[in-house]
């Protein structure tokens, strides 16, 4: 509150999940590894300072991202989602392919060892807090996610976020990049997936539920209106 007006906090801060968690039912951050090993939340591939938060020091991007640790020793934060029933997805961000980290534009291994520990120290952080696993979940638009959540996720779930949306390139060019894809999975594919994933949950973007956009995708389409 500023002179008695809300002012929006930053998206991702500590403050804007604070005021999600208390007023919804819960709320999603994005988390990203820098090159000291900090999980930081933050969702854009760089700082608006220009930095990668993957190949900086935390203490290089800190007037920009907030701390999941630092997050998680709010009990305001905490209490809702541990006591009262909240629900948090955490979405793991792979990093731009021009940080050079998860193996730069080569991936492969490289990728997987970087959302390998992302996953387990923010799986470590949560069950430190007895997160119930009916309570959270994890997910990335990265393919890899299955791989990596087979070995370090724990008794938590996860799910993969489709279409695939890339690390790099502006909104227009990521769409675009992810047109194909969108087209051919339509959300009872993306059902079937995700059931045999064993995810808790079925991530839709808007696109497929309102608007000409949700006839696109090649089979049934759905929509939050009946034809009543």
């Amino acid at each position: 509150m500023v002179g008695g007006v809300w002012k929006k906090p930053r998206e991702n801060s500590i403050e804007a999940l604070l005021y999600g968690i208390e007023h919804a039912d819960g709320v999603e951050m994005d988390l990203r590894l820098t090159a000291d090993g900090e999980v930081v939340i933050h969702h854009d591939p760089r700082t608006s300072g220009g930095l990668y938060p993957e190949s900086s020091d935390y203490s290089e991007i800190a007037q920009h991202s907030d701390r999941f640790e630092d997050l998680l020793s709010k009990e305001d934060f905490t209490s809702r989602w541990v006591d009262e029933g909240r629900f948090v997805c955490l979405e793991l961000k792979a990093p731009h392919p021009s940080s050079g980290a998860g193996g730069g534009w080569f991936r492969g291994a490289a990728m997987r060892r970087h959302m390998s520990e992302l996953m387990q120290k923010v799986r470590e952080m949560i069950e430190y807090e007895s997160v119930p696993v009916s309570s959270t979940v994890f997910y990335s638009f990265d393919p890899c996610i299955t791989k990596v959540a087979e070995s370090h996720s724990g008794d938590y779930r996860h799910a993969r976020l489709m279409p695939k949306l890339r690390q790099w390139g502006g909104w227009k060019v990521q769409r675009a990049a992810a047109f194909p894809s969108f087209i051919s999975t339509s959300v009872p594919r993306m059902l079937s997936r995700q059931r045999k994933l064993g995810a808790p949950m079925l991530p839709l973007a808007l696109e497929y539920l309102e608007g000409w956009t949700r006839h696109i995708p090649i089979g049934s389409s759905v929509g939050l209106k009946g034809r009543g």
